[in-house]
């Protein structure tokens, strides 16, 4: 693993990036007040504004109680009091279901210690590159992320035991969102599954790419599982096929799935073959 210093390096090499480009970020921004310290009535505004527009991350919804606590909980401590970063994380909040308000998220800001980083170590698991890539986002949210953030999040990439890979991953496409860039996202380079980190980014970014279908679970087992390169073959062995053959290939880079198209048991099941997004989330297949 690597040391705190050298996280924070990689962490602020992808911030001056984003820093670059701080002036277009015009539609994620708010008309809040920049202030560090809401007043009541901005307050309430937030509450009203992330009512109306929530972001949901349907993991942390369905995590339990107490890791959405926490997940929250640093957040908030990444906002310093700013109407527009505060926005942003209560809108997370809405949209997984926690009941901490605006005007809670704003004071829980400064409970943030040792013993709390800990037990967000141990709860978090999966959802911890998701916390990750939301810290990211929202530290940029109004330009130059102040230094001490940036130590936090190198500080939480270290105390969860977060792989360099995987971190080098999730800042790509922190500074692909943020900058609204299509572009940059394609680009990513990610052999591994994320769709756990979906919720920030762009429906019409999340490709599920149509290959073709098998007539019997025998002929879909012969299809590889797992990434593929685009241009590279997907059939694993020779049989009989519908309308895919063993010299099919990847249109896109991905991962290979399959789903059940005829759900009569009385038949045989027909299958459609697709290539997914590593950040592609269908629930419903999970």
């Amino acid at each position: 693993m690597k040391t705190i210093d050298e996280i924070k390096d990689a962490l602020n090499s992808i911030s001056t990036q984003l820093t670059r480009l701080s002036e277009d970020l015009g539609r994620l921004k708010t008309a809040a007040s920049a202030t560090n310290t809401a007043p009541v009535d901005e307050l309430a505004r937030i509450e009203r504004q992330a009512t109306a527009a929530p972001i949901c991350n349907k993991w942390l919804k369905a995590a339990d109680a107490l890791t959405r606590q926490i997940y929250m909980r640093f957040l908030a401590a990444l906002t310093d009091g700013d109407a527009q970063k505060l926005l942003f994380a209560r809108r997370i909040g809405v949209g997984s279901g926690s009941d901490w308000n605006a005007e809670r998220l704003a004071a829980e800001r400064l409970n943030i210690n040792a013993s709390f980083m800990e037990d967000a170590a141990n709860r978090l698991n999966d959802l911890r590159y998701s916390l990750i890539l939301d810290s990211l986002v929202l530290v940029h949210l109004s330009g130059e992320a102040d230094e001490k953030y940036i130590r936090m999040i190198a500080d939480a990439v270290d105390i969860f035991r977060c792989a360099d890979e995987d971190v080098k991953i999730v800042a790509q496409l922190a500074a692909a969102i943020v900058q609204l860039d299509k572009k940059s996202f394609d680009i990513i380079v990610c052999e591994k599954q994320f769709s756990k980190l979906s919720h920030l980014i762009p429906a019409e970014w999340l490709e599920r790419v149509y290959v073709g279908g098998y007539s019997s679970y025998k002929h879909i087992m012969a299809v590889k599982t797992g990434f593929v390169k685009k241009g590279k073959r997907i059939y694993a062995t020779k049989g009989n096929r519908k309308d895919i053959s063993e010299k099919t290939v990847a249109p896109v880079n991905g991962f290979v799935s399959y789903v059940p198209i005829n759900k009569n048991a009385d038949s045989p099941k027909v299958y459609e073959v697709y290539i997914d997004s590593p950040f592609y989330d269908d629930i419903s297949q999970k």
